[in-house]
């Protein structure tokens, strides 16, 4: 079965400021609908952070968002890579001012990023934390960087109303886009990773498949409206010709199908259907799963809730590194 993190697509100013500093925090989007469109010219596409040094993508056909449709997809490798490179840069364009990043990853996760300097590449405060309605309210900040670079990742207790940091194995990466996977300890979470994701599986069909196995692997895209706006739908046909994975209910897998919605306002993924196709003919259509990854939010300064949290982190964080 094709990993679940491996395609689901599926980003802190002072420290620690006193309530009575604290300014009012307002969102400059409104909370479920996307921010305002933003284009990137497609005759100068930058280069993706982490993109292989010898891949030159071709700077993808001046209409693609009218080329395309479902009759009529396209499939050519460069051509898609050149369209996932311009979606990234819709979506880094959207990175416009220094601050925090709200996204809300599947409804069930909610990622906080900063930026301090736009030009640098590089983000320098992350804090990702975890709901969900079993935790009775508890929320689980699960990774954590601050602001003056310290990092960890933390475990929830079992009673699952608090948390604590654990011994990393190796020393985190730099900071910038293409290690963003790390500090989030999720693959392909956030659009810059998603698309680097699906860049690398475009150019070697083989890597992001489990177990390995002869395979037919096939891409294709095109726009369709979705959700009331044009999108861009991208597919992976995974088909097995030995090696099948074996379903939950036993029936042998033939072909995997997995559907990704992405906006052409900025880049980020909307939502994610997978189905599966059995030998013995049936099939099971998974549904469609929200990401909701075109939806962000800024803010000058944390809410007062997320403030709180990552003090708690920042506390618990320099205790446990002192403690080592």
């Amino acid at each position: 079965m094709i990993m679940k993190n491996k395609f689901l697509f599926f980003l802190l100013l002072s420290l620690i400021l006193s309530a009575c500093q604290r300014e009012a925090y307002q969102p400059t989007a409104t909370p479920g609908a996307p921010d305002p469109a933003v284009s990137t010219p497609l005759s100068a596409p930058s280069a993706m952070p982490g993109l292989a040094a010898d891949t030159n993508p071709a700077t993808p056909q001046p209409d693609w968002e009218t080329l395309y449709t479902e009759a009529n997809p396209v499939s050519d490798p460069e051509e898609i890579i050149a369209i996932f490179q311009d979606l990234y840069d819709r979506f880094m364009a959207q990175l416009d001012r220094p601050g925090w990043y709200r996204f809300n990853f599947m409804d069930i996760e909610t990622i906080w990023i900063h930026v301090s300097n736009l030009e640098s590449g590089r983000f320098d405060g992350v804090i990702s934390l975890f709901t969900h309605e079993k935790y009775d309210g508890f929320i689980w900040p699960v990774t954590f960087l601050s602001l003056d670079g310290h990092y960890g990742r933390t475990v929830k207790n079992e009673a699952m109303d608090d948390f604590s940091f654990y011994a990393l194995e190796a020393q985190p990466p730099g900071p910038v886009w293409e290690n963003l996977d790390y500090y989030l300890a999720c693959d392909n979470c956030i659009a810059p990773v998603n698309l680097q994701g699906l860049i690398e599986w475009v150019q070697d069909p083989d890597t992001k498949v489990q177990p390995k196995s002869l395979k037919k692997t096939e891409f294709d895209g095109w726009i369709v409206t979705f959700e009331n706006q044009p999108v861009f739908t991208f597919r992976i046909r995974v088909t097995y010709l030995t090696n099948p994975t074996i379903s939950s209910n036993g029936e042998l897998t033939q072909t995997e199908e997995v559907i990704t919605h992405f906006s052409l306002v900025n880049g980020g993924a909307i939502s994610q259907t997978t189905n599966w196709y059995y030998q013995s003919g049936s099939a099971l259509m998974h549904g469609t799963v929200p990401l909701n990854l075109h939806i962000k939010a800024w803010f000058e300064e944390l809410p007062e809730q997320e403030q709180a949290l990552y003090d708690a982190c920042y506390r618990k964080l320099i205790e446990f590194e002192g403690s080592k």
